[in-house]
């Protein structure tokens, strides 16, 4: 409820108190991760996320969100790969999960990867932006600038202002 209403300090209360009752639940330590990655409080995000797969190492969520986490900041990227990996494995055909493993390949410049992830991605959810978004990146790293234009296009057609957009009109513009 807190979330909907976007109240993010009580819904981060919630939590809190829920983890100094319940210390052992992976679940709300990657909630909390999340909620502290959203508010720019990267150390602490990142102790929810590793505590949470502390106490259960195939806990999907926090596997994706950590590898995710660590492609953002660029570091740790043999780690943020052996996470998406395994969250992969154990979640299956997830495109979120897909996407966040195509991520750390394109991070890591392993383009024909991360193109093949994002490929599977846009099959599975045709109207999801980010997906065209993130392939047309990864086509445009390879200098693949037919599909890379397409995918963008694409993107931007779905939706105009999502997060990556003006990097999108940027390289569009470029080409």
């Amino acid at each position: 409820v807190y979330s909907m209403e976007k109240q993010g300090d009580k819904e981060l209360q919630v939590y809190k108190d829920l983890l100094a009752n319940r210390p052992d639940q992976a679940g709300s330590h990657s909630y909390l991760g999340t909620l502290y990655e959203k508010r720019g409080e990267f150390k602490l995000a990142e102790e929810h996320y590793v505590k949470a797969l502390e106490l259960n190492p195939d806990y999907i969520p926090a596997l994706n969100n950590l590898a995710f986490f660590y492609a953002e900041q660029d570091r740790e990227m043999n780690k943020a790969l052996d996470l998406a990996r395994k969250a992969k494995d154990l979640g299956g055909e997830v495109p979120a999960i897909m996407d966040t493993l195509g991520w750390v390949y394109y991070k890591k410049q392993v383009y024909d990867s991360a193109i093949e992830e994002f490929g599977n991605c846009v099959e599975k959810e045709p109207g999801n932006p980010i997906f065209h978004y993130h392939l047309g990146l990864a086509y445009n790293k390879k200098w693949d600038y037919v599909n890379a234009e397409k995918s963008l296009k694409k993107a931007l057609a779905l939706q105009a202002d999502f997060k990556g957009a003006s990097e999108a009109r940027k390289i569009l513009s470029q080409m």
